[in-house]
């Protein structure tokens, strides 16, 4: 009851940013993003350069918790040759701004949905991308939304992640983040989570240089046996 309280608050939270502030809600009222998570952006636009780099095979990709699908946009941008792109998000209203902004000609779907039970096939999308999003599901929920990337992904799968293990967390953070209550994950926790979905760590980047002082952590992840679970 309380867990589902929590998604309601979340979804409420997302969608007023939408109707008030175009999706925008850590730029501290700014219609931006906060210096944390353009640093965010640009690590994983490297990270996928190199991946498109290492395996011509990768054509699609699903950003799961989208927001207002602004990254989707700069990606179709940056990688022309991902022939599809598909924004996901719990937030009806968010999505509407990203249909809003996208042309015929960018090959970009939404797709409303909880990253727990996601509505695509399996193996659906080279990538499965997810930034920004993981804290917002409870820890005994976890599990279930990394079973679900693993799930909708055939190669890979790029996900942002609070680090549990930094020393402000640790010791001084409290649940609480702002407006909502946030689930920070352990990177050792993810990375078995993935080993137990079939995925090996290939990459991992932390905005500082020591795993314990970064707030913020990218990982990428590898599907095991690829060529054989295509």
């Amino acid at each position: 009851m309380l867990d589902q309280k929590h998604y309601e608050k979340t979804k409420e939270f997302f969608s007023r940013s939408a109707l008030d502030n175009q999706g925008y809600y850590d730029g501290a009222g700014k219609l931006t993003h906060n210096p944390w998570q353009k640093m965010i952006r640009r690590i994983i636009i490297r990270q996928i350069k190199q991946l498109l780099a290492d395996d011509q095979g990768i054509i699609s990709l699903v950003d799961i918790g989208c927001g207002n699908g602004d990254f989707c946009l700069e990606l179709k941008k940056q990688f022309s040759s991902l022939t599809e792109i598909c924004g996901c998000d719990y937030s009806a209203e968010m999505l509407t701004i990203l249909r809003k902004n996208v042309l015929p000609s960018d090959n970009i779907s939404t797709q409303q949905a909880d990253l727990r039970n996601l509505p695509f096939t399996n193996n659906h999308f080279d990538i499965a991308l997810c930034v920004n999003t993981l804290h917002h599901i409870v820890e005994s929920d976890q599990a279930k939304a990394v079973a679900e990337l693993a799930r909708v992904s055939r190669r890979y799968a790029i996900i942002e992640i609070k680090n549990k293990r930094n020393l402000y967390k640790r010791f001084f953070h409290s649940i609480r983040d702002g407006a909502l209550n946030v689930y920070p994950t352990d990177p050792a926790q993810l990375r078995l989570l993935f080993r137990q979905n079939g995925y090996e760590l290939c990459e991992q980047k932390n905005i500082f240089v020591w795993q314990i002082l970064s707030p913020l952590i990218v990982q990428v992840y590898r599907k095991i046996n690829i060529d054989q679970k295509q």
